[in-house]
């Protein structure tokens, strides 16, 4: 499967920005904030790496041929390199931390 979107559990009621990216930390991975208004529509497009993506605030709903997936804070969302992708923020705008990563994973 192309994309994964899973909700971590966690300690907080509200995951924050220095959570997400202590987590990606965590991981070996170096990660920044990015944040956008309401309703802002991503055009299709794709990335030659593995996009990882941990919501902190709002909403945003990625749009790919394996369905929507709708981000909301404490998720994660992976797509794997050349997925093609839009994506729709929504009505309370978005935070997100992203990292992308060299895909490793045998196949």
């Amino acid at each position: 499967m192309a994309s994964r979107l899973t909700a971590e559990h966690r300690r907080f009621r509200r995951p924050t920005r220095a959570w997400a990216l202590s987590r990606f930390r965590e991981e070996g991975l170096e990660a920044y904030h990015w944040s956008n208004p309401p309703a802002l529509i991503y055009e299709p497009h794709s990335h030659p790496f593995r996009d990882i993506i941990r919501c902190v605030a709002g909403s945003i709903t990625f749009h790919t041929s394996d369905g929507d997936f709708e981000l909301t804070p404490g998720s994660r969302f992976e797509m794997d390199p050349d997925t093609e992708h839009s994506a729709t923020v929504g009505r309370d705008g978005v935070g997100c931390v992203e990292t992308s990563a060299r895909d490793t994973r045998p196949g």
